[in-house]
């Protein structure tokens, strides 16, 4: 009867394929080989995706060489959409600040005490600008969206304790799970001579494997979790790995630079000059071409220009394929198509199905940062579970001037704080410090008027005459 439960069979694949902790080991080489040699199909599978989807959308190859020399010279066109997809979501997965052009990524502590408040938010934006944050995100994002998964990898440093940002690439990365946990992760980095250096942690100990000297090195875990945030793309139920959007363009992008190639080809056939001479004396090299030439023909003979017109199924197909694509990619082309001014509400309809597809992307970013922020405030301070959240831009411009005044008669009527209502319109900002910063202002901008200590007199009705 166990057999026959697929359920069962599935968690027992996954315990055995994913997991050796249960294993015993005589050294920690073979600890290493175990895992790595368990984990290895995953890996090997995730690899062949990343190398085939990088060379397709990033380096434009989308013509095999079988392909490339059928079309005897006739120059193959690419139109890589899969490219154009990856940019877009980029540009919005993670936006810009609308008003200075930066890129911004706040946290918001959910800590009663003001001071320790402040105290870790410095602690955790400090750690992004020391480790320059925002180059892994466009590394690690690229990965996730071609690849379809991404990786922050934060180990402390061994004498400072503090924490790092290494940017590691997902294909050489070799997972362990214990349900939704990550129990053991290793990472082989290439150092030439087809040696690697080999990085192992799970829940007790941390191990280096030198690929020169082929030593081993370890340390104890101090912490309950490994250093390592895996940012999977809309994975299937139950599994850990990734999956790729360009996947579902792959198809679509080929189908097009076929049509779009095949259709550049009848344009030139049937666009060149053929000379059709119905003559029994006049052959192709008696004639003259060109202005002001001419060619004697007899009597009753003729010669003219043949063009063939076609090519209108060829361009309905061409734009059904890229219908299909933006389709498939949620995307809204609304370039010259808004003639007059919209609300916020309207055009955030326009991009519904965009902003939820970004909407879903990022329920993985958000874990991944409350993990990072975890990690780097418990390297500074005492170990416990902190709860954080990150904090971004809208992808898509809001109508500031109704925000603002949503907010402003929140306050008026006593629903929200002054300080919630800065935390929530600035975004990224630290509301308390922001708050500080305006009292200051207005104090330094309308001062106190200053009382002739000679004239203490109550202002009123015994106001001195």
């Amino acid at each position: 009867m166990k057999l026959l439960n697929l359920f069962f069979k599935q968690q027992e694949e996954q315990r055995v394929n994913e997991n050796t902790l249960h294993l015993s080991h005589t050294t920690a080489k073979k600890k290493i080989d175990d895992f790595i040699k368990l984990t290895k199909p995953l890996t090997s599978k995730r690899r062949a995706t990343f190398d085939n989807l990088m060379s397709f959308a990033l380096d434009g190859e989308q013509w095999t060489n079988s392909e490339d020399k059928d079309l005897d010279g006739d120059m193959a066109l690419t139109f890589n959409f899969s490219e154009n997809y990856l940019d877009r979501y980029m540009a919005r997965l993670f936006p810009r600040n609308p008003h200075t052009g930066v890129l911004e990524i706040g946290v918001k502590v959910f800590e009663p005490n003001q001071t320790v408040n402040e105290k870790y938010s410095k602690e955790v934006l400090d750690f992004y600008k020391e480790q320059n944050l925002f180059s892994v995100i466009l590394e690690q994002g690229i990965n996730y969206l071609c690849g379809g998964s991404a990786i922050f990898y934060y180990p402390a440093d061994s004498i400072t304790n503090k924490p790092l940002l290494i940017s590691l690439n997902p294909k050489d990365c070799y997972l362990g799970w214990k349900g939704k946990d990550l129990v053991q992760f290793a990472y082989r980095e290439y150092i030439g001579d087809n040696k690697y250096n080999i990085y192992y942690w799970d829940l007790a100990e941390y191990i280096f494997k030198d690929g020169k000297t082929e030593q081993s090195t370890k340390k104890a875990n101090k912490y309950n979790f490994i250093p390592v945030s895996w940012i999977p793309n809309n994975p299937k139920p139950h599994s850990h790995e990734g999956r790729s959007k360009l996947l579902s363009l792959y198809n679509l992008d080929r189908a097009y630079n076929f049509a779009a190639t095949d259709y550049a080809r009848r344009i030139k056939d049937n666009t060149e000059p053929h000379l059709a001479i119905f003559s029994n004396d006049v052959s192709i090299a008696d004639v003259d071409r060109g202005r002001k030439k001419k060619t004697k023909l007899a009597k009753d003979d003729d010669m003219k220009y043949l063009e063939l017109k076609e090519g209108k199924d060829i361009k309905e197909y061409l734009d059904l394929l890229e219908q299909k694509i933006k389709s498939k990619a949620g995307i809204v082309d609304s370039s010259g198509a808004i003639s007059a001014q919209v609300s916020g509400v309207s055009l955030s309809f326009q991009y519904s199905d965009m902003m939820d597809l970004i909407g879903f992307m990022r329920i993985a970013w958000d874990n991944a940062f409350r993990q990072i922020n975890n990690a780097v405030l418990c390297y500074a301070f005492a170990e416990k579970g902190y709860k954080t959240d990150p904090l971004y831009h809208p992808f898509i411009s809001i109508d500031n001037k109704q925000r603002v005044e949503e907010y402003v008669m929140m306050i008026e009527n006593k629903i929200i704080s002054h300080r919630d209502a800065i935390d929530e319109l600035r975004g990224v900002e630290s509301p308390d410090e922001k708050l500080k910063d305006i009292i200051a202002e207005d104090k330094e901008m309308n001062p106190e008027p200053k009382i002739d200590p000679k004239n203490k007199w109550e202002f009123g009705d015994n106001k001195k005459q």
